[in-house]
This record gives C-alpha cells, sequence and structure tokens, in this order.
C-alpha cells in the first residue's frame, strides 16, 4: 500500500523518505496458502490486483528496502519485479534467512534490520 500511495504526487511529496519492510507489489510467487485464497476472495473475478505505475515514483525520493529470502509473501522475485519498476534504486538489506515475520519477531531484528534502517531515516524525523 506504500508504494502505491507513493504514485500519488500529493502524497509523495509529504515524505521526505520511505522505509519498506518486506514490500508486497506483485503476488505472481507468493506461496503462503492462507493469502493465495484471501486474494481470491477478495479479487473476486480479477486475476490480478490492480496495477501502480511504481515509475511515477519521485526518482528523488529516498527508499530503503529489507526483505527475505525465506518469505512466502515477499518472493525475491516479486521484490525483484518491483525494484525494476522503480525510477531509483532503493537501499536494500537481503536477509537470506529471514521469513515475512521474522523481520518482526527475530530476536537479532534490531541489530540485523532496525540499525539499519534507522540509519538510513534522515535525523530528526524518527
Amino acid at each position: 500500500m506504500s508504494l502505491a500511495a507513493l504514485t500519488q504526487p500529493d502524497i509523495a511529496k509529504m515524505v521526505e523518505a520511505a522505509a519498506l519492510l518486506c514490500p508486497i507489489s506483485y503476488l505472481e510467487h507468493v506461496t503462503a496458502p492462507f493469502v493465495l485464497r484471501l486474494v481470491k476472495i477478495v479479487l473476486m473475478s480479477q486475476p490480478k490486483p490492480p496495477t501502480f505505475d511504481l515509475s511515477s515514483i519521485p526518482s528523488s525520493l529516498p527508499i530503503w528496502m529489507g526483505y527475505g529470502g525465506n518469505d512466502a509473501l515477499a518472493d525475491i522475485s516479486d521484490v525483484k519485479h518491483t525494484l525494476k519498476e522503480l525510477p531509483s534504486k532503493p537501499d536494500l538489506l537481503y536477509l537470506e534467512n529471514y521469513g515475512h515475520i521474522d523481520f518482526l519477531l527475530s530476536v537479532k531484528a534490531k541489530e540485523d534490520v532496525y540499525d539499519s534502517m534507522l540509519a538510513f531515516l534522515p535525523p530528526g524525523n524518527i
């Protein structure tokens, strides 16, 4: 939802930087059964979610993304697809052994994830 919101010029102007954990922009490689069922219920007759022009996100907007190699929701292939669509190259943090929930519940998340994220964000805005 954050990336979709940032495609709107009025919203993008209000944001100084964006830090995204496990961004889910594409669903082609999602393997989590619950999410697959939910997508079918919510989208009903639509085979894909509505598209957003990620290239309309301002290239001047600093973006940080953290994603993991064991994520059944933000699959590496889908994250790479997202990266190709963005007009600029975000700062990336890839953690091979992290799944989606590990970014929140890992006992090492502070050192593995949040120290990097906080260092990226502009001072005084945390």
